[in-house]
């Protein structure tokens, strides 16, 4: 059986949530500035690609657990994904979690934060917050501001 988080747990997970979009915002903000950013821009765009996307392992958080019904899934089914999306996901995730020889042919191959991605990501999560029934949308009322 597959874990269902409560209300509870939602609710005690927004801030998580909120959290990984405010970064990913500012990392990719001073990503050309500062080495921090830059390194960091990587994990928060995994982290969020896996939320939005609803990839990951039980009692990862998605999107859909704090949408009614199957409505995020199908948003997700209409939208067009920047070109190579699915390349950008792996090379993300080797990017951010692993200390191999990877991260230089990444990066030789152009995998580089990148604008695009950024911006279909934070576009998901506005379209997050605007699906989000009361009371829950009061959770992320920050990111609006």
């Amino acid at each position: 059986m597959t874990w269902q988080p409560t209300e509870a747990d939602l609710q005690l997970a927004a801030p998580h949530v909120a959290y990984e979009i405010r970064t990913l915002r500012l990392a990719w903000e001073h990503h050309g500035s500062n080495l921090f950013a830059y390194t960091s821009w990587y994990t928060h765009c995994r982290n969020l690609m896996d939320f939005f996307d609803g990839r990951g392992k039980d009692k990862d958080l998605f999107a859909r657990h704090y949408i009614d019904g199957t409505a995020w899934d199908d948003s997700l089914k209409r939208l067009c994904r920047p070109d190579g999306y699915d390349e950008y996901r792996d090379a993300v995730s080797r990017q951010a979690a692993h200390l191999t020889f990877y991260r230089v042919e990444l990066q030789t191959k152009g995998f580089l934060p990148n604008e695009e991605i950024t911006k279909h990501l934070l576009g998901l999560a506005l379209q997050f917050v605007q699906m989000l029934a009361p009371p829950r949308a009061t959770w992320f009322a920050d990111l609006l501001l």
